[in-house]
């Protein structure tokens, strides 16, 4: 099974202890959507056909998807959907998770900061959404 993650999960350290078994599989954009932050990453469409949630994509076993949806809060918290995301310029059907519900929050320092980390481990620049919070991130 595939799945987009395009939070706290691109970290391959944080993915390393959540799903031993996942595999990055590479890079790929979820067009018409934005990323925003209800305390922890969340992504909503968005009617901009410029917008777009870049993250990663990564194999995951049975086991994977059980160690996730424990961690995500599922079926509380986030929900699962599949979503194509454009990936070495193909189109790809993965799963992601989205959250329920929740009111926009600026993230801990220590939670944005594995996002970056995230990022930088696979090449990407961080785009505008992933910069706003810089300047007021809470160090909760």
């Amino acid at each position: 099974m595939l799945y987009f993650a395009y939070g706290s999960n691109m970290d391959r350290t944080q993915m390393a202890f959540r799903c031993p078994d996942a595999v990055p599989v590479g890079v790929a954009e979820l067009k018409n959507h934005k990323l925003i932050f209800r305390r922890v990453a969340d992504v909503v469409p968005e009617g901009n056909r410029d917008s777009k949630v870049t993250g990663v994509v990564w194999r995951i076993t049975k086991q994977c998807l059980k160690s996730l949806d424990r961690y995500e809060g599922y079926p509380r918290m986030y929900q699962r959907k599949t979503v194509t995301v454009l990936m070495d310029g193909k189109r790809v059907k993965a799963m992601m998770y989205y959250m329920v519900k929740g009111e926009v929050e600026t993230p801990s320092r220590e939670y944005w900061k594995g996002i970056l980390r995230g990022y930088f481990q696979f090449g990407l620049e961080p785009g505008q959404d992933m910069l706003k919070p810089n300047s007021n991130v809470s160090d909760e």
